[in-house]
């Protein structure tokens, strides 16, 4: 039988690196598809193409659903498992940390709003 099934390589560390790769893929892909948005957005007022405006109110609604959606689901994974894996290792986190978790948090706001204003 494979060992990875019979329990020796999935273990509580492996279920927070799978949940928080996945995580880090939604919010990269958020930030890229941003940068990539302000760029079309720039070239359709430029060149003055409407048919990309269609596309870029597309793209904002699906990266509204999936940051912020799948992003989010993981975010409060890496909570689950973490916290299940060692409830006092994310106190730990937590207090060495607060600083730089806030400034996730203020920047993950501030994402948010901005996606939010740019669809609306």
């Amino acid at each position: 039988m494979c060992p990875i099934w019979e329990g020796r390589f999935i273990h509580s560390a492996m279920y927070m690196a799978i949940v928080s790769a996945f995580h880090v893929l939604a919010s990269h892909l958020t930030v890229a598809a941003a940068w990539f948005n302000l760029y079309l957005k720039r070239r359709a007022v430029y060149e003055q193409r409407p048919e990309l405006y269609v596309y870029l109110k597309h793209s904002a609604l699906g990266l509204l659903v999936f940051a912020y959606v799948f992003g989010a689901m993981a975010g409060m994974g890496i909570w689950q498992t973490t916290t299940a894996a060692n409830p006092r290792g994310i106190s730990a986190l937590i207090h060495n940390f607060v600083f730089y978790w806030g400034a996730e948090w203020s920047m993950f706001l501030i994402d948010v709003v901005g996606i939010i204003a740019y669809y609306y």
